[in-house]
């Protein structure tokens, strides 16, 4: 699993939930002393380390894969 993947994704997704936040606040959909403007961004910050996390995994099954299938059609008969 790569880490850089897992947190760049963590922060992106912090900062898209917390403009997010500030956007329900801004069109009066939440109250600004609300519980939820703290809770926004830090939910988005799990679901994007969440998301990074599976991204990772899928993509290092992918180069394990494409690993064996490179040593199979590599590989000559004696």
């Amino acid at each position: 699993m790569k880490v850089g993947r897992v947190v760049g994704t963590a922060v992106l997704g912090l900062f898209l939930f917390l403009f997010i936040a500030i956007d329900l606040v801004l069109f009066g959909v939440i109250a600004f002393d609300s519980v939820l403007v703290s809770l926004i961004p830090l939910i988005g910050l799990v679901v994007g380390g969440v998301l990074g996390a599976m991204a990772s995994q899928r993509a290092s099954a992918r180069n394990d894969v494409s690993a064996a299938v490179n040593v199979v059609t590599t590989s000559q008969p004696a």
